[in-house]
């Protein structure tokens, strides 16, 4: 069994060369990053194994312009993922949407994490989708997340 801390837990209380700090301090063996400044190279100086990238938000429901925003981060996150040993990135769905259906969401979904899945299996990395239990969230339930994941039906798309 490995140790892992998701960075996010403290969010702006901490930074990423302070947890990395005391995640080796205390024994700590992996790490989800959550802050993208100068990842690669702080890693490389460290112990720690890095998890999986935290996070590529708002993957869904988005305009197209903002889409490919999230599709140019992803292909950073991969880069980087390739430098310092990292296969996955955890996606978090679009919260706050404004008249939307669920098809619609479950729809969009779909289209984005098949597009996305394609990038990161260029660079052999995984997507994750982290369903978000608050009732903003367009994709707040297990059953919710693990439906789009079937209907994706890629290998390296899971939850």
């Amino acid at each position: 069994m490995k140790i892992s801390m998701n960075q996010a837990t403290c969010l702006e209380k901490s930074s990423l060369a302070k947890d990395m700090e005391l995640c080796e301090k205390y024994g700590f063996d992996m790490i989800e990053p959550r802050t993208m400044d100068g990842i690669p190279n702080y890693l490389k100086r460290h112990k720690l194994e890095p998890l999986a990238f935290n996070t590529l938000c708002f993957f869904n429901n988005r305009s197209p312009e903002d889409y490919a925003k999230v599709l140019d981060e992803l292909r950073q996150m991969c880069e980087w993922g390739k430098v310092i040993g990292c296969k996955t990135v955890i996606t978090v769905p679009t919260v706050e949407l404004k008249k939307v259906t669920m098809q619609e969401i479950h729809n969009s979904a779909i289209k984005c994490l098949k597009e996305m899945g394609a990038i990161a299996a260029e660079y052999g990395m995984r997507i994750s989708v982290e369903f978000l239990g608050h009732p903003a969230a367009s994709i707040n339930t297990f059953a919710q997340a693990y439906g789009i994941i079937q209907d994706v039906d890629m290998d390296n798309v899971g939850i």
